[in-house]
């Protein structure tokens, strides 16, 4: 069976429908069996046929139906697919697919060895250390704090990182022996950077409470301030109205703010004169 047949013999193809269909505990049960057959048809594939496209046709529709969900923890947050408790019922067995590593494995084939993604992950962190240099700073103080002196050590140890690596590797006489190493440092490479990276945020998670607190204090007040300037809109107009009125009048800019006080305007002949300055400095 092919996994186009597979999918249509199980009724995958129109899994909205079916998920509309029906919710009771007999019909949830059933799907998840029917899920636990998806897998052993996949497991056996997988071991009878070099063919991997059947797989990952079935990958695909698991990863088109099963939702996802933002987890959080403090200010870190990542998308990941939904824990099957919090799945629709008759997804419940998919998710269930999509969170075990030996499946998961079975369709998208060995991860990349650890050299290998030490590789791609020097490419990403170089190419952004170059972002920040070309960005302006975002701290004031001490130059040899800033973003870019960060940047620049991290970019000039990644570099150092590299040439000694082949100097280690150019010692040896047999080709086969300097890739072995080269492989090695990757390895080591590799692992030490995650070390720094996850030691870092564990250092940084101390300060995230404060960090969420003032993110909350600054949107209050951004919140309070927008209210603020709602409510008071209506009475600035007002004010400048009344000013404008006394001005049209013949009075000088001096006793147009006063009278417009004393007739109940502004909260003080100063403030109006203040707010009539800074009215026309904004229309020009």
């Amino acid at each position: 069976m092919t996994g186009p047949e597979l999918i249509e013999k199980m009724g995958l193809d129109d899994l909205d429908s079916a998920g509309r269909e029906r919710s009771d505990p007999e019909w949830l049960d059933r799907w998840d069996r029917d899920w636990v057959k998806v897998r052993e048809w996949c497991v056996n594939h997988h071991l009878m046929h070099d063919d991997v496209e059947p797989l990952r046709r079935v990958h695909d529709l698991l990863r088109r139906h099963v939702p996802f969900e933002w987890v959080e923890n403090g200010a870190e947050r990542q998308l990941a697919v939904v824990h099957p408790d919090r799945a629709p019922g008759y997804l419940r067995g998919a998710a269930v697919l999509l969170h075990d590593d030996e499946f998961v494995a079975i369709i998208e084939g060995e991860p990349p060895s650890e050299s290998e993604q030490w590789h791609v992950l020097k490419a990403e962190v170089t190419k952004e250390l170059a972002e920040f240099l070309r960005s302006a700073e975002v701290t004031e103080g001490d130059p040899r704090l800033s973003l870019h002196a960060h940047a620049s050590t991290a970019a000039d140890y990644l570099k150092q990182m590299e040439l000694s690596a082949h100097l280690y590797a150019n010692q040896l006489d047999n080709e086969e022996d300097r890739d072995w190493l080269l492989e090695c440092l990757d390895e080591f490479a590799y692992a030490a950077f995650l070390a720094g990276y996850h030691a870092r945020a564990a250092q940084v998670k101390l300060l995230e409470p404060h960090i969420i607190r003032g993110m909350k204090v600054v949107r209050a007040a951004q919140a309070s301030g927008q209210q603020l300037k709602t409510k008071r809109t209506p009475t600035t107009t007002a004010v400048l109205k009344e000013i404008e009125k006394l001005r049209n009048e013949g009075k000088n800019i001096s006793a147009a703010t006063r009278l417009a006080y004393q007739r109940g305007y502004g909260s003080s002949a100063d403030a109006n004169r203040r707010l009539w300055y800074d009215h026309r400095r904004k229309k020009l």
